[in-house]
């Protein structure tokens, strides 16, 4: 009794032509008729200057600075973000904040120029005669695609605002040039 085998079915007269010309055709990256087949090819990794991030911490309030640039003509893929925090001590009549705002600056960017993202910590101020304080934390991020145009670069940029006994403001932004 015949064993009959994958091998054997895609042979059927048995001479291994068949089976020669699939692992040459695999192997040489043509089609049977000879000629060139385009295989598929996975996307690169990024070059060292196409990883473009940066980071800022403040624990007082700032006006707009800059987490990364955008170079003319190109456009960037990536993630931005803050971390906020704030305290007031026990007795204190002032409120605690900390806030995170990141924007787009840049003339003719896409999307336009203006703020993305806004992160809020607040915490409530006490009685003169209180004998607690408070605190509060939050975190955002968010995905973003910036194009540049041709004639100017863009950047993405981070204003703090921070009040009460401390805060901390931590924003990224961590992407690639596409």
């Amino acid at each position: 009794m015949a064993r009959i085998t994958r091998a054997a079915a895609l042979d059927p007269d048995g001479d291994g032509w068949f089976l020669n010309k699939l692992i040459s055709t695999l192997v040489s990256a043509t089609n049977p008729d000879g000629t060139p087949y385009a295989l598929p090819i996975a996307a690169s990794a990024p070059t060292p200057s196409d990883i473009v991030s940066g980071r800022k911490s403040f624990s007082i309030t700032t006006v707009a600075t800059t987490l990364v640039t955008i170079p003319a003509g190109r456009t960037w893929s990536g993630q931005i973000g803050a971390s906020v925090s704030c305290s007031v001590a026990a007795g204190t009549t002032v409120p605690g904040l900390a806030s995170a705002q990141i924007s787009i600056a840049g003339t003719s960017s896409a999307p336009a120029a203006g703020i993305y993202l806004g992160v809020d910590a607040r915490a409530g101020a006490g009685l003169s005669s209180s004998a607690n304080g408070a605190q509060s934390a939050n975190f955002a991020s968010v995905p973003i695609v910036i194009a540049a145009p041709a004639a100017n670069s863009v950047s993405v940029q981070v204003a703090s605002t921070t009040s009460g006994t401390s805060a901390l403001v931590d924003a990224f932004a961590l992407g690639k040039l596409l």
